[in-house]
Formats: structure tokens, sequence, C-alpha cells
């Protein structure tokens, strides 16, 4: 990649449409009405998947507009893996190999569009960038649409080694997660990430099966609403789509009456039956969510031992594993703010010394993330406004300051 064309990347803005339409309702639930059709002509029980409805908060939302760094932030903090042996490995990994892939334009705002030559990848490369990207831009739109500050894996959040639920990700790349905003009383949304390049039937059908996949949560008393959404990705070389469609989500007698029977478990969580899964202590349940949000963000700002000790804490973190000592603390300063986290090259191949990437977390974050058990939603709240404010200041294209503190800069582009 040439830095004429990096500086022409990252200095545009640029949008997507966001389509929770009538339209995109009505092919979902033609192709669900199909599938439970062919289920029940082969003498199979149905799918159980739930009916898609349009997203009402979406309305009036055509597009999405962002900088690349910041769709290249959110999809490193998603993909990177949970356990700290994997996190060195992958951290930066999704941030840098896909400015390539990112087609320029000749105005801004422009619509965010793949490169040509994306056409030439082989199958599984092409599928990898796809999921990714769903991933990256589901994130994305969870951030700005819904004002999403924290996240987890649902299998990491509804894990309980005591009773061996059969928690896991429903694809290798396309995992459920939890996000929500560091306020009380805001909604959890279970969501489920899909992408495609191909056309706009192929994301219709991704739906679909997401409407099969996305696990329900029931909260007991004084739990946070929920909201489940499953939200596909169709990255063309003439625009980008972001599909979000709300799967229809009423308890039937039986869930009921399987949830009461459960309702005095000490579990964190207790799976009442396939993809729905009863939370009888709320309050528990978000002190560990918490917790593996705090590893997280150690995770993503080099800190992999004291992430390893968060995780030991909630019990999340595979039995045995080789655990990674913490990355010296690079510092970098944003206006006045201190963020704490390393460097990377950006691209070595290109022999440019100077050329850096820094991954980082703000300071007072990731020090109640290291040491105050459940501090970190308050610090995370005391500073959204400034990082909110620090970001519109500093808005170059080069840098991204997320919601809960994380930043990805790009250094030594002179």
């Amino acid at each position: 990649m040439s830095i004429q064309r990096l500086r022409q990347v990252l200095s545009l803005n640029f949008t997507v449409s966001i389509d929770s339409s009538q339209a995109t309702v009505a092919k979902v639930r033609q192709l669900a009405a199909a599938r439970e059709q062919s289920l029940a002509d082969a003498g199979k029980p149905p799918s159980g998947a739930k009916a898609a409805q349009l997203v009402p908060a979406l309305a009036n939302t055509p597009l999405m507009t962002f900088r690349a760094i910041d769709l290249l932030r959110k999809t490193g903090e998603l993909t990177t893996p949970q356990w700290a042996n994997m996190a060195r490995l992958s951290a930066s990994w999704a941030t840098r190999r896909y400015f390539w892939a990112i087609a320029t334009a000749n105005t801004s705002p422009s619509r965010f569009r793949i490169n040509e030559e994306c056409k030439d990848l082989d199958f599984h490369q092409k599928t990898l960038m796809s999921d990714e990207f769903g991933v990256g831009f589901a994130g994305l739109a969870m951030e700005r649409l819904f004002n999403s500050n924290s996240w987890v894996d649902v299998s990491v959040a509804l894990a309980d080694r005591t009773r061996y639920q059969n928690i896991r990700r429903q694809g290798r790349l396309q995992p459920d997660y939890l996000m929500w905003q560091d306020i009380p009383d805001a909604p959890y949304y279970v969501v489920e990430c899909k992408g495609s390049q191909t056309q706009r039937g192929v994301s219709m059908d991704q739906i679909r099966r997401g409407l099969e996949q996305v696990p329900a949560l029931r909260f007991g008393l004084q739990g946070r609403p929920v909201e489940r959404l499953v939200v596909a990705t169709l990255l063309q070389t003439t625009n980008t789509t972001v599909f979000i469609v709300d799967p229809e989500d009423d308890e039937t007698e039986e869930e009921r009456n399987k949830r009461i029977k459960v309702e005095d478990s000490k579990a964190t969580s207790e799976k009442i039956s396939e993809n729905i899964y009863f939370i009888p202590d709320p309050e528990h349940f978000e002190e560990k969510a918490t917790d593996a949000r705090s590893a997280q963000l150690l995770n993503w700002a080099g800190q992999y031992r004291s992430a390893a000790t968060v995780e030991a804490r909630i019990e999340i973190a595979p039995r045995t594993r080789n655990v990674l000592e913490n990355r010296p603390v690079t510092i970098k300063e944003v206006g006045e703010v201190r963020f704490d986290g390393y460097r990377v090259p950006l691209f070595p191949e290109l022999g440019i010394g100077n050329l850096n990437l820094f991954i980082g977390v703000e300071h007072e974050v990731l020090e109640s993330a290291t040491h105050v058990q459940g501090e970190v939603r308050a610090a995370i709240r005391e500073r959204r406004e400034t990082l909110g404010n620090l970001q519109r200041t500093h808005d170059t294209g080069r840098v991204s300051i997320g919601p809960s503190g994380t930043v990805l800069a790009i250094e030594g582009l002179d």
C-alpha cells in the first residue's frame, strides 16, 4: 500500500447505508417461511426462529458516517480473542491488514466501498474479510446508533464451569456479542454479526439464519431489559449496506414455566431451552460481564498478565494456558489526556521506521480495570464526555478514541 493512498483513505469521511426497512423484514420473513416449510416436509421439528421485525429507533437513520480508522479500531477490539496468550498475535492484526481493502474516493463524505481487487481474493480470504468487516460494522453501528460503550462475547458472559453449559460461538468468526451502555437500566443488546461480499439475497439469508442463532436472555427481578439484533453487512464495490433486524421475542408459556422453576438458582445463568438462558442474579451477571470487559481492555493495552488475573477471578479463562507478561507501558498524550499502551510498526515492509500504530486505553480507565473490581464502569461513565470531545477536537482521521477509553492512532505519517 502506498503512503499517498494511506493518507487519502485516512483523510476521508465514509458513509454506509443503514437498512431496517419493511422490504428487508418482508424478504427475511419469506425466507424463514420457506425454511419452516422445508423442515415440515422433511418431518423435522421447526427451527424455533423468531419473526423478523423493524428496529423503530432506526426509522430516520438512512446513513452512518465514520472514518476508516474508527472502523478498524472497532474491528480490532471485537476480533481480539479474550485470552491473553492469543492477544499479542491478533490485537493489532485486524486493525492493519484491511487498510488496503478500502477504496479511495474524490469526495468526502464518500460511500464506503471495497476495492475491485478484493474480487480476486480466494474464497477463504474473502470469507475472512467479510466476517471481520461484518463484526466491525456491527460494533460501530452499536457504538454510534445505540450508544453502547461496553461489550463481551456472550459465550464468556454466560459461561459457568460448575454447570458445564453448552455455550459456544455460533460460527468461527461470527460470534454473538453482549453490548451495553454503562448507565443504570440501559438495555443489554445481544448482537449476531454477519458479513458478505456477494448480493442482497445472501445477506437476507444470513439474517434468516441469525434469527435461529441469536440467543435470548431472560433476567430475574431488577435486571436490565434485553434486546436482540441481527446485523448483516453487505460489502460491494459500489456501496456498503448494514442491515439491522430485531427478532420478535415473545416468551412462550413453556419457556415461562421453565424459567419459574429455576428462579431460585444461585448460578450466574441457567440454560432453560435451546438458545434461551435465564439469569437469576442480574447483579452477579453484571459484575461478571464488567470484569470480562476489564480483562479485554487490559489485553487491548498489552497488559496480558494483569488481564489474566481478572480472568482467573471470575473463572472464565481456560484451565491451562501460557500467560504472557505485561508489555512495558508506552504513554501517548492526545491533547492533555494520557493513554497507556504500546506501539507496533504499521507497515514494516515499507521500510519507514517511524510509521507506527499506537494501541492503548485512557490511563484512569486502565488503572480502574487493573486494580478495582467493578469500578471500570464508573471510570468509563465519568470520562465519556471528555473522550467524545477529545475525538471531535482531534478528528484528523489518524486517531480513533472509543467511548470506553480505547485508542488507535497512526503516528509518523507526515
